[in-house]
């Protein structure tokens, strides 16, 4: 069985997604595991189930997101919100979507979507109006990085502040 999710993953998955999956063992992965659930979908069906699969993790992300947004902009409110756009998942933040990879979501794991959909909405928030989040210590921007489980990091310290989705203590 392995040798055919093998050819399945070399002949159809990989020709439609390219290098967002052949580097990334996370999206292999899921990949394998949807062969083992579903057969060697192709085509529509294949696009059908990735795209479920990431509107799902996008919606954990955008919910993780938006607690930093409304524990750190309180004089503010700003709506995001996942969407799908044909057969991607785009990220909105007040109705505008990030030129960045085309503005498609790439991620296929929890910790990825959480990192993708933080920095999305950082660098749509930065491109609007201010700089977020801050670190309270510094009064710097923080960055989402990854690690153990992904974080808001201050560079200046540096130090981590909270893990994506805590930042009001939550």
């Amino acid at each position: 069985m392995d040798a055919e999710v093998e050819a399945w993953l070399s002949g159809s998955v990989l020709p439609d997604f390219g290098s967002q999956v052949a580097y990334d063992e996370t999206a292999r992965t899921w990949f394998r595991e949807l062969y083992t659930t579903a057969g060697a979908l192709s085509g529509e069906a294949l696009w059908t189930a990735a795209v479920t699969h990431q509107f799902e993790l996008a919606k954990d992300a955008v919910l993780a997101v938006y607690a930093d947004l409304t524990a750190t902009l309180t004089d503010r409110s700003l709506t995001i919100a996942p969407e799908i756009h044909g057969f991607i998942v785009r990220i909105s933040v007040e109705g505008q979507f990030s030129e960045h990879d085309g503005g498609r979501m790439l991620a296929f794991g929890r910790d990825e979507a959480l990192l993708e959909v933080a920095r999305t909405v950082q660098d749509m928030i930065t491109g609007l109006w201010v700089v977020w989040p801050e670190c309270p210590e510094h009064g710097r921007a923080m960055m989402a990085e990854s690690g153990f489980r992904p974080t808001w990091v201050c560079r200046t310290g540096p130090h981590e502040i909270a893990p994506i989705g805590s930042l009001g203590g939550g």
